[in-house]
């Protein structure tokens, strides 16, 4: 019983959250700016956010 009780949770959860979250994640990933946040953390580790990586460079840091 407990069971069933868990995945009715989960399932109204995530469809109560799924359009809220999925619009900020939307915003979060398409915005032009950064947050002051993310800038300091982007400088701190000498990225450079405004330009695009070149092919090899994303395979060669992983």
């Amino acid at each position: 019983m407990a069971g069933w009780l868990q995945a009715v949770v989960v399932i109204g959860l995530v469809g109560a959250l799924h359009v809220p979250l999925g619009d900020y994640m939307a915003r979060a990933f398409t915005a032009k700016r950064h947050w002051r946040a993310e800038a300091v953390i982007y400088r701190a580790c000498g990225i450079r956010s405004r330009t695009r990586a070149r092919s090899p460079t994303p395979s060669r840091s992983a």
